[in-house]
């Protein structure tokens, strides 16, 4: 859960994730994961695209058609920094990828070639330009 979205990943068994409202559910087999917005109700799951997603167990941040905006948000949360983008535009990138989590600096990097846009460090925030 982050912010509006919610995401489940299944890896093993299965998970039924259900509308309280409207009372619809659907059930997610290993492989499989479903991204909602809070209130929408459940629809179709889709296969997990990645092997060992979601990835945070092995140290690991996995981004499947994710928008910059929310990778940025990701990226503050695992390393407590500012990640500030230099224009508005670039928070629609999408972004599909695996950043291994050593650091800081080779997250943004990895990131950078994945969205072929810069990064500086400057007054203590990462802006992406």
């Amino acid at each position: 859960h982050r912010g509006n979205i919610i995401e489940v990943a299944v890896n093993k068994g299965k998970v039924q994730v259900s509308d309280a409202v409207q009372e619809r559910h659907v059930t997610l087999l290993a492989g499989q994961m479903l991204r909602l917005a809070r209130g929408e109700p459940p629809r179709q799951p889709q296969k997990l695209p990645f092997a060992d997603y979601p990835g945070w167990t092995e140290n690991k941040l996995m981004f499947y058609q994710d928008n910059l905006a929310n990778v940025c948000r990701e990226i503050e949360r695992r390393f407590n920094v500012q990640v500030q983008l230099s224009n508005q535009k670039l928070a629609d990138i999408t972004v599909t990828g695996v950043l291994e989590t050593d650091s800081i600096d080779s997250v943004l990097s990895t990131l950078s070639i994945l969205i072929q846009q810069q990064y500086r460090y400057e007054k203590g925030i990462y802006v992406i330009y």
